[in-house]
């Protein structure tokens, strides 16, 4: 924005054309100068040139907040969920972060709920962090959880009934269709909101959408500009959770292959290919002895942060057994 005589009554035409025969053009080139350099270089009076710089900062700008305040705030919001599994935080360079979307794509039975499970036991047995779980076609298992949170470090220190009190710390809603969907996500907005948040909302670090192609996959037959306008609803819902109250949202994916390739990729095209901002495939591996042991191969294919595509083999292997 370019500076104009009268923009505040110290704003004269004078001024204004002292302020550019020094290279003073715009309200940016004003507001970056140190108010003190200003007066000594223009000989104006340093009461004008603060009063000109509120009236600058108040009609264009918020309120200017400094780098090392902005630095402390970041660090505050910020936390990193742990996956469960080292080489895969070594892969996301060093786990799961909040404020941001990550997909785990794969193929039917390959390990994405068995990880996502990892990660949630991970996430309760850290303090007293809550995960929202919305599941899409009853893959929640309680039994899969305990075993997951016993393998944890925290939980090998736990008897049963303190493990079954951690499972507490997991809200599970059905969701079958997309406006079950946006209700959930709804639910989760409306908790995070409210001024007197309950301990779970509170407390919660991780969302969990299980899984999203097989809710979109139903309306894929219909009109092309709904369906693809729903998918980017559903994103815009998911990065506004993740951003504004500083949750990590954990989405799972189906692996499909375009016309006449061979070339695995996660559904949903190109509309849902550009909301998370990291992805990871899932695969299963060629050695039948390692896949039945747990073993599969995770391939980041889309990082902000680390450069790709990198892969690690990862266990998910489950030792223990509840009656």
């Amino acid at each position: 924005m370019a500076l104009y005589a009268g923009l505040c009554t110290a704003l004269t035409g004078q001024v204004l054309q002292t302020l550019k025969s020094g290279g003073i053009n715009t309200v940016t080139d004003f507001i970056t100068v140190n108010p003190e350099k200003l007066s000594q270089d223009f000989k104006l009076a340093y009461k004008d040139i603060c009063s000109i710089r509120r009236v600058l900062l108040a009609e264009y700008s918020t309120f200017p907040v400094s780098g090392a305040t902005l630095y402390q705030d970041a660090l505050l919001k910020l936390s990193i969920l742990s996956t469960g599994c080292e080489r895969l935080d070594n892969l996301l360079d060093g786990g799961i972060y909040t404020g941001e979307l990550i997909e785990i794509a794969g193929d039917s039975s390959c390990g994405k709920t068995k990880l996502c499970m990892q990660t949630i036991a991970a996430t309760i047995t850290t303090g007293d962090q809550t995960t929202f779980f919305i599941d899409s076609g009853g893959s929640f298992d309680v039994q899969a959880l305990l075993q997951a949170i016993v393998q944890t470090a925290e939980g090998k220190q736990q008897n049963d009934s303190k493990m079954r009190d951690l499972c507490k710390q997991v809200h599970v809603v059905q969701s079958h269709d997309v406006f079950e969907l946006f209700a959930a996500l709804h639910s989760v907005r409306d908790g995070l909101s409210l001024l007197n948040q309950t301990p779970f909302f509170k407390n919660l670090k991780l969302v969990v959408v299980d899984n999203i192609a097989s809710i979109i996959n139903p309306i894929m037959g219909a009109d092309y500009a709904y369906t693809q306008g729903m998918i980017t609803q559903i994103g815009l819902q998911l990065k506004e959770i993740a951003n504004s109250f500083s949750v990590a949202i954990m989405v799972l994916n189906n692996m499909v292959s375009p016309y006449k390739t061979n070339e695995r990729k996660a559904a949903l095209g190109r509309a849902w290919s550009h909301v998370p901002h990291t992805r990871i495939l899932l695969y299963r591996m060629d050695d039948k002895q390692i896949t039945k042991n747990g073993g599969r191969k995770a391939v980041l294919v889309k990082s902000g942060r680390q450069a790709t595509p990198v892969s690690c083999v990862i266990s998910l292997a489950q030792k223990y057994d509840f009656g």
